[in-house]
């Protein structure tokens, strides 16, 4: 309620001073506005010492404190009376006042007052008149951001949203600069300040549920990541860094979530904060292999990112946490999907065979606590044994021959190891009978319509048969059991 009240005495000094203007010089409109907003705001802050549960004072404060930084605003920006050292000195001023007034307040008013004018004040940064005055308004947002982290370091929320705000502050001044200065040494001296801020917050809200668990510290590091991020990106733009940079750049930043993550669920059983994060983590990991698969960077075409999401998987398995294994998991398949679609060579696909291989040896005969994650590795290997037989063009009814040689095996081993690999049989079975119908069905030409009916009947007598053979054989197991 103080700030709207505070809002609606501004729109009224606002009124009567359109009524005035245009009968006085612009050397009196500036003298107007400071007296007035001064005025305000010591009458504000007097009343408000008297009686300092009155709203009202505190409103009437706030205004004043308000008006002020317009005025030195428009000072600037309307009248030009002021160059931008002078404006940016008085607005370090102001939020000195800021941090006084709002000390020992237990309100957002001042926090909010405070932090509004801080961000507003960046964007003015876009009508620098030259490079010289990138590094006073640096100083000027650091001191800023500094004395208002120690003023609002009491409350928790407080802090967390300050330490955002500040990093905001950060990413608009460096957006603008990289934009109209780049390749000078000031504007990567901004860069340098604002990666460093934004990715020291990141890391310590990342790893701050390891001393003692907070819900906003998560919160407040999946905020860090997209400034972090825009800086980033920001920067790459305007230097053309060259994308193993940018792709060892962002799997740096995932990693170092992944890691935090890691730490956190072991020491807490907070699965939900886990899942969340592991979205983010691998959102990122994807953008950096998107990135990695498109230029044909060494570590995505050797393998290198792919078995570094297996070993990811392995974690979870080891861990006994499936969040990590089925990230894992997603990752190598999102990987082995990028690889086929821009064609990443042998040695990523020889990376991509072993890897499902492992998977189909250690979910057929190993585990025994997911029939999901037992078909899934079944399929996997399936479609990419498939995908390479046709990529280096083997003729049709070849592949249908691999593929139920295969689907043979699969059915063996299935019963050779009966108790943990009933999945491993019926695959093979649906395999076979997949490939068996497209052998006869599509590998061999046929010259009338009447062998090619032929053709359907006995690939159907052919399935009847091998799923009779397949349940001979599951009776027998099953009374010898």
């Amino acid at each position: 309620m103080g700030i709207f009240a505070s809002l609606l005495v501004f729109i009224a000094f606002v009124i009567t001073a359109k009524i005035i203007l245009p009968y006085i010089t612009e050397t009196v409109k500036i003298a107007l506005m400071f007296v007035s907003s001064i005025a305000l705001t010591v009458t504000g802050y007097v009343l408000s010492r008297k009686n300092p549960k009155n709203t009202f004072f505190a409103a009437l404060l706030a205004c004043g404190t308000a008006c002020v930084y317009l005025s030195i605003v428009v000072t600037k920006v309307h009248f030009a009376a002021i160059s931008p050292i002078v404006m940016y000195v008085l607005l370090a001023i102001w939020a000195g006042v800021i941090v006084f007034l709002g000390r020992s307040r237990e309100d957002w008013m001042f926090f909010v007052i405070g932090n509004l004018g801080f961000i507003v004040s960046t964007f003015f940064a876009i009508e620098l008149p030259d490079a010289s005055y990138i590094i006073p308004l640096l100083i000027y947002i650091v001191v800023v951001a500094c004395a208002y982290q120690i003023a609002f370091w009491k409350n928790d929320v407080q802090k967390g949203i300050q330490s955002i705000v500040n990093a905001l502050a950060l990413v608009v001044f460096e957006c603008v600069v990289t934009d109209g200065y780049s390749g000078l040494l000031q504007t990567y001296i901004v860069v340098a300040v604002t990666l460093t801020v934004i990715i020291v917050q990141f890391v310590i809200y990342l790893f701050a549920d390891l001393k003692e668990y907070n819900p906003g510290h998560f919160v407040f590091a999946v905020i860090n990541l997209p400034l972090l991020l825009i800086a980033f990106i920001a920067f790459a733009l305007s230097t053309k860094l060259s994308a193993l940079v940018i792709v060892l750049s962002l799997f740096s930043m995932a990693a170092v979530m992944e890691v935090a993550n890691m730490l956190t669920a072991y020491k807490t059983d907070k699965t939900d904060v886990a899942t969340v994060n592991a979205v983010f983590s691998a959102f990122i990991f994807a953008v950096a292999a998107v990135l990695s698969a498109i230029n044909n960077e060494i570590f995505f075409d050797y393998g290198i990112m792919l078995l570094l999401f297996a070993l990811v998987s392995v974690y979870g398995i080891l861990s006994k946490n499936m969040i990590f294994k089925a990230q894992g998991w997603a990752m190598v398949v999102y990987c082995m999907l990028l690889g086929a679609s821009v064609d990443s060579g042998t040695v990523f696909e020889i990376t991509a065979l072993v890897i499902t291989v492992a998977a189909f040896v250690a979910e057929a005969f190993v585990f025994d606590n997911s029939v999901i994650y037992k078909m899934i590795s079944y399929l996997q290997l399936g479609a990419w044994m498939f995908y390479m037989l046709y990529k280096f063009k083997t003729p049709d009814f070849v592949i249908s021959v691999c593929m139920i040689f295969f689907a043979v095996i699969c059915i063996v081993l299935g019963f050779w190891k009966r108790d943990t690999a009933k999945s491993l049989r019926i695959f093979g079975l649906v395999l076979t009978i997949i490939f068996v119908v497209k052998f006869i069905v599509v590998d061999i030409s046929f010259d009338s319509s009447i062998t090619k009916a032929l053709s359907f009947l006995a690939a159907g007598i052919l399935c009847f048969g091998i799923s009779a053979i397949y349940n001979h054989f599951e009776k027998q197991g099953q009374n010898a059991g």
